[in-house]
């Protein structure tokens, strides 16, 4: 099996290649999803507190914080194939030896080493898009990629869930480990796509400091921070683990629920693309207010699957947020800085990705309970709420609309 090199122009459709770009796609969307649903099974069996179970996810994150910058400045720099390749790798090998783990720390372990080449997905797959697609061929594959990776959000978590209940939860390792053997085999038989000339690295990184300097990119980050640490702290991490304290709930229907709930991701991304009246700053800062209230009623809620709501309502301002975000970010670099906007970008989130486990985490290991790190979350909406109605512009110092 080999690939053709790739043509130019329409014809590039026809690139095979272009299945890898789909296949890292919905690599990139289990490592936190997939594992969600049997945290409360995990923490059982290593006989860990919830804090401790917290620290599943913060070991997953911590390395996508360090490497996203130093995958960044590659990705511009050397063919995608040379790096993908063996980034797939240890992701795959931390993957499965996460499901051989035995204690926390080695648990821990593994998690850092799937984290170490799981940070490179997405930054490789629009780089891997970009140098395969142009024009609006770019745009449509970018839009079939984030379809993909949406389907693997819903998908692995009720997968997971379910199998945990039969098999066990080491499951929720194996499975997505096996899945990317056809990746990596399709990796290491790509083509080496040559980079374009590139600034130099002092330009680069130059570019970026003036950027990330920049009073409206702060206000992005700190959008960013309040968002992302209720996604990936408060959702990811503590939504399983609260619903397997108050209400008992098996791995399936912590799964199923939180599938559900992501389907306001794709609901809130073509609300923002349908939006012709708001500005962006008003339509980030409206639903990330309607999020805030869904956190705070969360403690009251009465059952099980009355939690999907609260969880829908987030997943549809994550969905608005984040491209939202990436629209600024992208407004305030021009040319060759573009670039440097968006990976100082992504580094801030994967930032933000790591602080959240780590303080609903310190807020249970002081003796705090699952209602203040909601209530925690919902003032971090609503900072974010006033953020985006008094700061947030397009970049170039309009409102966008």
């Amino acid at each position: 099996m080999s690939f053709p090199l790739a043509p130019h122009g329409s014809a590039r459709r026809a690139f095979p290649a272009h299945w890898i770009v789909y296949a890292v796609s919905f690599a990139a969307s289990y490592p936190v999803p997939a594992v969600m649903p049997v945290l409360p099974l995990i923490k059982a069996h290593l006989t860990i507190t919830d804090s401790a179970a917290a620290l599943i996810n913060f070991a997953f994150a911590l390395p996508c914080m360090f490497m996203t910058p130093i995958y960044g400045i590659l990705a511009d720099r050397v063919p995608v194939k040379k790096l993908l390749a063996p980034c797939v790798f240890f992701f795959t090998l931390g993957t499965f030896c996460c499901g051989l783990a035995d204690s926390l720390v080695e648990l821990i372990f593994w998690r850092l080493v799937q984290g170490v080449g799981g940070a490179s997905l997405s930054l490789f797959n629009t780089s891997l898009m970009g140098d395969l697609f142009s024009g609006p061929e770019r745009g449509k594959y970018m839009g079939r990629s984030f379809a993909v990776l949406s389907v693997g959000v819903l998908v692995f978590p009720i997968l997971t869930g379910r199998l945990a209940e039969v098999a066990g939860w080491r499951y929720a390792f194996f499975i997505p480990a096996l899945s990317n053997l056809p990746l990596l085999a399709a990796t290491l038989l790509m083509p080496s796509t040559p980079k374009a000339p590139v600034p130099p690295l002092r330009t680069y990184l130059v570019q970026a400091l003036e950027i990330v300097k920049s009073r409206q990119a702060l206000y992005v980050f700190a959008i960013s921070f309040c968002n992302v640490f209720v996604t990936m702290g408060t959702i990811m991490t503590f939504y399983p683990l609260y619903a397997d304290l108050r209400f008992h709930a098996t791995a399936g229907d912590i799964g199923l629920i939180y599938a559900l709930g992501m389907c306001g991701m794709p609901a809130g991304s073509m609300l923002m693309s349908w939006n012709r009246k708001l500005r962006i700053g008003q339509l980030v800062g409206g639903i990330a207010l309607l999020a805030a209230l869904g956190m705070l009623v969360m403690p009251c809620l009465p059952s099980l699957w009355m939690l999907l709501f609260p969880l829908l309502i987030c997943a549809m301002n994550d969905g608005v947020t984040q491209p939202s975000l990436s629209y600024v970010m992208s407004n305030l670099g021009e040319g060759t800085a573009r670039t440097a906007a968006i990976a100082a970008s992504n580094t801030f989130m994967r930032m933000s990705q790591t602080t959240g486990p780590i303080i609903g985490g310190m807020i249970l290991a002081c003796g705090g309970s699952y209602q203040a790190i909601f209530v925690l979350s919902g003032l971090f909406l609503a900072l974010q709420c006033a953020l985006a109605l008094t700061h947030l512009k397009d970049g170039k110092g309009k409102t966008h609309s």
